[in-house]
């Protein structure tokens, strides 16, 4: 299960991005499978944070339930590793 801090941070990512498109927070994820995706977190809903990558524009949707952590990585393009 998720820790709620992490959860929390993926929330509050997301509204500091609806407020300030222009300054957009990146955040790296780290998967329960081992991969890590970084993105800007554009919404958390039922389960699932969507991020900006520069794959997915619109938004790759992760299960929250295989997010181990996170970490902030400033400003910079979005990259989905291993």
């Amino acid at each position: 299960m998720i820790e709620p801090r992490i959860v929390q941070r993926l929330r509050d990512a997301a509204e500091d991005h609806r407020v300030h498109p222009e300054e957009p927070v990146h955040l790296t994820v780290q998967l329960a499978d081992g991969r890590s995706v970084s993105g800007t977190p554009l919404a958390v809903e039922d389960g699932t944070v969507w991020l900006r990558t520069l794959q997915d524009e619109d938004g790759a949707a992760v299960e929250l339930d295989s997010v181990l952590d996170l970490r902030v990585d400033g400003h910079g393009p979005a990259v989905v590793e291993g």
